[in-house]
C-alpha cells in the first residue's frame, strides 16, 4: 500500500483542496491510503478555525482522505520553520509515508528546494554547532570547508538582525543576504546549473519569499534535511503548484467574505457556492446558522475578558521586539488592554504590532498564544517539542482503508495513538521526557476546549468517545496495510 502525507489546514475547506487530494489519489493509487496531517482549532497563521477540529476532519474523510491525525498547537501557533518540523516529526513516528505533500505557489520546484538546503545550512532552528549528519549533507551538496560554516551562521543570523532592525523586510533581508559576495560561493552549487542568471535568480527568490505557501514548502523541505537519517526524507516531498481557475479562490480571500456574510447564511451561499464542494458548504451554513461558525472577529470578546480578568496576561517571552518604537521594552502584559481598547479587534491589534521584522501573523499567533494562556518556551525547548512526536491525535479515518491503517499502525509504531484523549492518561510513552508530553497534551486539551467555548460548541470540546469510523463508499480494492 501506497501512503501519502498531506500538510494542511482546510480552513475552509474549498475547491483546491478537493483537487489536491484526487491529484494525491492518482499519486498512491486506487489501494493507497491519504493521511491528512491537519491543524485543530488554530491555525498557522494565527487565526482561529471557521469549523472546529472534529468538523473538518469529518470533512476531510468524506472528500478523499482516509485519515486525519492533529497538528500539535504547540507547533501550529509557531513559526514557518517549527510548525514544519512538527509535521515533520509526526511524519517520521508514522514510519511508513511514500510521500509527502504540499502546496506552493511556485511551479519551480527545484527553486524552491534550493532556497530550502540554503536555509538550512545558514539559518538552523538553534544552535551553531555542526552535527555528523550536517556535515554528511554538507559533502553531498558539495559546499567548500565544512569547518567554516559555524561562523557562518553566526554571521548570517547577526547580518540579518541588523538588516531587519534597519526596516527591510524579512523576505527582502533574507535575499540579499544570499546574493551577497560573503554567502553566494556556498549556496551557488545547491541550484542546478541550467538554473535562471543570477540577477532572474534573485528577485524569483525574492518573490517565492513572499507568499506564504511557498515559505511553508520551504520549510517542510529544510525540515526533513534537519531530521532525516537515511538521505530519503526530503526525497519524498512531492510539491503540488498551486491551480487557477474560476471556480478557485485562496484560502484567505474566502475567509474574507465568510467574514463578510457570516451572518446572512444566504449571502454565505451566494458568496461561497462556487469555490466549495457542496458538502464543504453545506456544513459552514449550518455552522452560521447554529452560531459556531467562528471568525477572528469573533475574538474581540473573549480578548476584552482576557483583559478585564487579567489572568491570561502573564510576562511575555521577547515582547521587547514586538514594538518598533521607544516603548518598545514595555511588556505586552502592560499595553495589552489598552491597544484592545484602541483597536477594537483581534485583527486590528495584531497589525498594530507588526512592522517590517514583524509580520501580522507573527503577531496574531503571539496574541492567540497569550489569549490561551499558552507560555512561549526558550527556542531550545520548542525546539525539542517540536522535532519529536510526542504522540499522534487520531481525529477521523475512513472504515476502509483508515480502520486497517489504524490497526498495522498500533502494531508497527513506537509512538503512542491517541483515540481519546483519556488515553492521554494511559499511553504515556515518553518520547523526551513526561514533562514534554504534560506540556504537549494540556496545551492542545486547553487550545480545544477553550474553542468550544468560544464557539459555544460543545460538540467540540475534548470529550471521551472513541472516534466513529466515517462510512465512505469506495470501490478500492483492499490490500495488506504492510505491502
Amino acid at each position: 500500500m501506497k501512503i501519502a502525507a498531506l500538510i494542511v489546514e482546510y480552513n475552509p475547506f474549498h475547491n483546491g483542496h478537493l483537487r489536491q487530494i484526487q491529484s494525491v489519489r492518482k499519486l498512491v493509487g486506487a489501494s493507497g491510503a491519504i493521511i491528512a496531517l491537519m491543524s485543530g482549532n488554530f491555525t498557522q497563521r494565527g487565526e482561529i478555525s471557521c469549523l472546529d477540529k472534529f468538523t473538518k476532519a469529518e470533512l476531510a474523510i468524506n472528500l478523499g482522505v482516509d485519515l486525519v491525525l492533529e497538528l500539535p498547537v504547540q507547533g501550529v501557533l509557531s513559526s514557518a520553520d517549527y510548525f514544519a518540523e512538527t509535521a515533520i516529526s509526526l511524519i517520521q513516528a508514522l514510519k511508513f509515508c511514500d510521500y509527502i505533500v504540499c502546496g506552493a505557489e511556485c511551479e519551480d520546484v527545484r527553486l524552491l528546494q534550493g532556497i530550502a538546503r540554503a536555509f538550512y545550512l545558514f539559518q538552523p532552528l538553534i544552535g551553531t554547532s555542526l552535527t555528523a549528519q550536517e556535515n554528511n549533507a554538507i559533502q553531498k551538496y558539495l559546499l567548500p570547508a565544512a569547518t567554516a560554516l559555524p561562523i557562518l551562521r553566526r554571521q548570517f543570523q547577526t547580518d540579518l538582525q541588523a538588516a531587519l532592525k534597519s526596516g527591510i523586510n524579512y523576505a527582502e533581508a533574507n535575499c540579499n543576504l544570499l546574493f551577497s559576495p560573503t554567502f553566494w560561493p556556498y549556496i551557488a552549487p545547491l541550484f542546478p546549473k541550467q538554473e535562471l542568471a543570477t540577477t532572474e535568480l534573485q528577485a524569483a527568490v525574492r518573490y517565492a519569499l513572499q507568499q506564504p505557501n511557498n515559505i511553508l514548502a520551504i520549510a517542510y523541505y529544510k525540515a526533513a534535511l534537519a531530521a532525516e537519517v537515511s538521505g530519503t526524507l526530503a526525497a519524498k516531498i512531492r510539491i503540488l503548484p498551486r491551480e487557477t481557475g474560476p471556480d478557485l479562490q485562496s484560502a484567505h480571500a474566502l475567509r474574507q467574505l465568510i467574514i463578510a456574510a457570516e451572518n446572512s447564511p444566504h449571502r454565505l451561499l451566494n458568496s461561497l457556492i462556487d469555490y466549495l464542494p457542496p458538502i464543504s458548504l453545506a456544513t459552514l451554513i449550518k455552522a452560521a446558522q447554529k452560531g459556531t461558525l467562528m471568525t477572528c472577529e469573533k475574538l474581540q470578546p473573549a480578548l476584552s475578558s482576557a483583559v478585564a480578568a487579567a489572568g491570561l496576561l502573564k510576562d511575555f517571552p521577547d515582547s521587547a521586539s514586538l514594538l518598533p518604537t521607544a516603548d518598545s521594552y514595555r511588556k505586552l502584559s502592560a499595553i495589552l488592554p489598552d491597544l484592545i481598547a484602541q483597536k477594537g479587534s483581534f485583527e486590528l491589534a495584531a497589525k498594530s504590532l507588526s512592522h517590517k521584522g514583524l509580520t501580522v501573523a507573527n503577531c496574531r499567533r503571539k496574541l492567540l498564544r497569550q489569549l490561551l494562556n499558552l507560555p512561549e518556551p526558550d527556542k531550545v525547548t520548542l525546539n525539542r517539542l517540536c522535532s519529536n512526536a510526542q504522540y499522534l491525535r487520531v481525529l477521523a479515518y475512513s472504515s476502509y482503508p483508515g480502520k486497517s491503517l489504524l490497526k498495522h499502525l498500533s502494531k508497527s509504531i513506537d509512538t503512542p495513538l491517541i483515540m481519546r484523549f483519556s488515553d492521554l492518561v494511559q499511553k504515556q510513552n515518553y518520547i523526551t521526557g513526561a514533562a514534554d508530553f504534560a506540556y504537549q497534551s494540556s496545551s492542545d486539551y486547553r487550545a480545544a476546549n477553550y474553542y468550544a467555548l468560544l464557539s459555544q460548541n460543545a460538540a467540540a470540546l475534548e470529550q471521551n468517545n472513541y472516534p466513529a469510523p466515517i462510512k465512505r463508499a469506495t470501490k478500492r480494492k483492499k490490500s495488506a496495510c504492510s505491502e
